[in-house]
């Protein structure tokens, strides 16, 4: 087993964010058409259609709390990855900075205090860089669980 995994590294605002490659599927340096859809929670911006594939579009700033994108979509990046066998999800960007690999024993648990839409969740590392930048790593996972999820206690569970 290799000491290095892969990550697609993303900035949003001054952040660095990394995401698995395994789980990208395609990267944009444009945005598809986006279409809203009402009522939807305030991250999303719509869907898109992907390869014949109808995928949920987030805003990757209004997800983590930041300020939102402006309506200038066209200076956005997008980013498609997997969600699960077959499903996928879609966030917008303002950078795609390019692959890295980072060593394993160069990230550390972040203990996030920030519960608030299962921020200590959604990132649950941090990895430090050679040049010594940080960057966030994501778990895809949680982009979408904006409800709190009570972390499991780590106990045995009985089927």
């Amino acid at each position: 087993m290799s000491d290095k995994d892969e990550y697609l590294v993303i900035r949003a605002g001054r952040q660095k964010f990394g995401l698995y490659a395994k789980d990208i599927y395609n990267v944009y340096n444009y945005i598809p058409q986006i279409r809203p859809l009402p009522q939807q929670s305030e991250i999303y911006v719509g869907i898109t259609n992907i390869n014949e594939q109808l995928v949920s579009v987030i805003d990757f700033k209004k997800r983590l709390s930041m300020r939102s994108f402006s309506s200038a979509l066209d200076e956005k990046k997008m980013v498609v990855f997997h969600t699960s066998v077959g499903e996928y999800l879609a966030i917008l960007i303002d950078e795609i900075m390019g692959f890295m690999n980072i060593q394993q024993d160069r990230m550390i648990k972040h203990d996030l205090k920030n519960k608030k839409m299962n921020m200590n969740l959604l990132l649950p590392l941090v990895a430090k860089t050679d040049d010594e930048s940080l960057i966030m790593i994501i778990d895809p996972t949680y982009m979408e669980k904006t409800q709190f999820i009570e972390e499991d206690s780590g106990g045995l569970e009985l089927f």
